[in-house]
């Protein structure tokens, strides 16, 4: 398709010639900005009016189409209490750089909580289920083992 070979030769032209150029001359490593721009859209009642308005709005995805490395990194709340994020995009074949960027202001800001995780009904049920299944194997493989 040669449509398609012009489309990504054009982005290359550009993410070399604009990006790395501007990068180096500049003296920049990486960028940093927000993940979205916006908060997420809520859950329950509501979430599909929020949604309608909100969800179709682009995320970020500079990275994505100059082929760059990028990672997104815990920010902060809202005010609602909604998570937000940083993206760290760098140069190109720049993993290492960026990623011990985002490792650095993760350790410093401590700002991730790990989620309240609260199962179904019947997860419960179906775990002891499967945990005592798992409990009834290992009882009569251990007794075949003994009377071997």
């Amino acid at each position: 398709m040669p449509a398609v070979d012009q489309a990504l030769e054009a982005i290359a032209q550009l993410r070399t010639l604009e990006y790395e150029d501007f990068m180096a001359k500049e003296g920049i490593d990486a960028f940093v900005f927000p993940t979205l721009n916006y908060l997420a859209p809520p859950q329950g009642e509501g979430a599909n009016e929020v949604y309608a308005t909100f969800g179709s709005l682009p995320a970020r995805f500079e990275a994505n189409i100059l082929g760059l490395p990028g990672i997104t990194v815990p920010m902060g709340y809202s005010q609602e209490g909604i998570p937000m994020s940083l993206e760290f995009m760098g140069n190109y074949f720049g993993e290492a750089e960026i990623i011990g960027y985002a490792y650095d202001y993760e350790q410093a800001t401590m700002l991730r909580r790990p989620p309240v995780l609260v199962p179904e009904p019947g997860t419960v049920a179906a775990l002891m289920v499967v945990g005592l299944g798992a409990f009834g194997l290992k009882r009569k493989r251990n007794q075949n083992q003994l009377s071997a």
